[in-house]
């Protein structure tokens, strides 16, 4: 009874956990052609998240804690402006 009440309380709790990460979509597009960059990568600054888009120029990033971060993203031919 008391392994089944264990069992319980940790399922039940389980997803305050998970509410506790966010997952942060990113979207990078050409600034003129508005076309979406696929490969680009995408770093989050001040921590060990990055990445690289897929073919529609979107990331999703997960496991982040609530806060402010900064991202930054390059991609080969284009100049970096922040």
């Amino acid at each position: 009874m008391k392994r089944t009440i264990a069992f319980l309380a940790i399922v039940l709790l389980l997803p305050f956990g998970l509410y506790a990460q966010h997952p942060l979509r990113i979207m990078v597009k050409d600034a003129d052609t508005g076309e979406p960059l696929i490969g680009a990568s995408v770093f989050l600054q001040g921590t060990r998240l990055n990445g690289q888009t897929n073919p529609k120029g979107v990331i999703y990033l997960k496991r982040l804690k609530e806060g402010d971060y900064i991202v930054k993203v390059s991609y080969l031919v284009y100049k970096t402006d922040i």
